[in-house]
């Protein structure tokens, strides 16, 4: 099926800055979705802007410029925003007197992040903060010292609620089925960081020095691409081969649908290119 946009959207090439998602949009797993390559190298060729997003938190944003060169999308650290560097973000600039520790549910990426922003990871009380993304460890006693820390006054904070994620073997349990067990121990709604919240793009467009109406988010999911980009007030297109499918789309509202809807990123290419 073809692509469809929504009446009165801009033609891709009319942005100056792109926002691709990585998980479903650019790859799945170690290899590069087709056209992906073509896609970004495309974009840049025009003098455009590019950032990559994620709400993954396992590596360090290192790793996933290493992961998209070694595809052939040259990428540094600075290119891409995860929501494990954007929580380390937000708790450095917003603590408010609290202190910078917290009890670490997650892995290498999420506490190195942390890290690097100032923030220490203990194992038990007294923290400042008690933090959950993907944690493959994950265990009742994780569970028991979270609850435990949030009962004596720690704030929650996620780095994002996906409830699965799109790899090479299908889809798998994300860090907001974890994020749900301790809000279902504690009864406390954390503070969310990651898509579909607006925080992560809109740090994008300061890194880029762009207002939102200059650029565009390409992402795999409705749930939180699309309305990840309806928040921060960029443009979005949903492309088709990852979470969302065009029966999803028949359930969104018109107010919550993407401008544009991809079977690819070929045809990103193609209209892109104007044809």
């Amino acid at each position: 099926m073809p692509s469809t946009a929504r009446s009165g959207h801009r033609s891709l090439h009319e942005f100056d800055g792109f926002i691709f998602d990585l998980d479903g949009t650019i790859y799945l797993g170690s290899s590069p979705l087709p056209h992906a390559v073509e896609a970004v190298a495309l974009v840049r060729s025009q003098g455009k802007k590019v950032a990559f997003l994620t709400n993954s938190t396992l590596r360090h944003r290192e790793f996933y410029a290493r992961k998209l060169t070694g595809m052939g999308i040259p990428a540094t650290a600075a290119d891409v925003m995860t929501s494990a560097h954007g929580t380390a973000l937000w708790l450095k600039d917003n603590s408010q007197g609290r202190s910078l520790t917290a009890f670490v549910i997650g892995e290498a990426g999420l506490i190195r992040e942390l890290a690097e922003a100032g923030v220490v990871a203990k194992s038990a009380w007294p923290v400042g903060y008690v933090v959950a993304g993907l944690d493959r460890k994950f265990s009742y006693d994780r569970l028991l010292r979270a609850h435990q820390a949030i009962a004596k006054g720690a704030r929650f904070v996620a780095t994002n609620e996906d409830p699965t994620f799109p790899t090479g073997r299908g889809l798998i349990p994300g860090g907001g089925s974890i994020v749900r067990a301790v809000t279902y121990s504690t009864g406390v709604r954390p503070k969310v960081i990651g898509k579909p919240h607006a925080f992560l793009v809109r740090q994008i467009l300061g890194r880029l020095g762009m207002t939102p109406d200059r650029c565009v988010l390409i992402g795999d999911s409705l749930k939180t691409d699309v309305a990840s980009a309806h928040a921060a007030g960029v443009g979005s297109a949903l492309v088709l081969t990852g979470i969302s499918d065009r029966k999803d789309l028949q359930a969104v509202p018109p107010r919550h649908q993407p401008d544009i809807v991809l079977d690819n990123l070929g045809e990103f290419c193609r209209l892109f290119r104007g044809r």
